[in-house]
């Protein structure tokens, strides 16, 4: 009898495979960024086109300036009453850096100390939404001031009213004089 050694089969070692590269990382990478980019441009367009600022309706445009047409005629004829119908309870008067701004009151007495005057827009009233926090509408009026105590107290600029809604109803919070001149 013959026998043979007992061998064990020789396993085959399947032929190493060459090393994965770095593919299947840089694929991530590349995709993750464009996600993030894509969002970053996403929020950016809709910050970008949010009407925070956007127009002004019609009604409130015409509320709004008609609101300061009756405060100008008001204070032209010394009108305390309906000057303060138009105003807020903590409105202020501001005339350039000269006043820091009066107060309801104080601006009232001065109207109403003052005499007569004539106040008149001298070309067509803008509104625009407030960036200052003040209040919500920005109506700016070119005028021209002239009072009965001389050259003085005359000027030419812009009032700027700055409003806000109470109770339904648009009051001016502040009054900018700028001076033209």
């Amino acid at each position: 009898m013959v026998t043979e050694p007992m061998t064990v089969p020789e396993r085959r070692v399947p032929e190493s495979h060459p090393e994965p590269t770095h593919r299947p990382w840089r694929w991530a990478w590349f995709v993750g960024l464009s996600a993030v980019a894509l969002l970053v441009v996403a929020g950016l367009a809709a910050v970008l086109t949010a009407d925070d600022d956007g127009a002004v309706s019609p009604e409130d445009a015409a509320a709004a300036i008609a609101v300061v047409t009756v405060h100008n005629e008001a204070q032209n004829a010394g009108d305390g009453e309906m000057m303060r119908a138009t105003l807020t309870e903590d409105a202020a008067f501001v005339i350039d850096e000269q006043f820091p701004g009066m107060t309801v009151d104080e601006y009232i007495g001065v109207v109403e100390g003052y005499g007569p005057v004539v106040q008149t827009f001298t070309g067509e009233p803008s509104v625009a939404r407030d960036s200052t926090g003040i209040g919500e509408l920005r109506v700016s009026v070119p005028m021209s001031f002239d009072s009965s105590q001389g050259q003085d107290n005359s000027w030419n600029g812009t009032s700027v009213y700055t409003l806000r809604e109470v109770d339904g109803e648009w009051k001016i919070a502040q009054i900018d004089r700028l001076s033209g001149e």
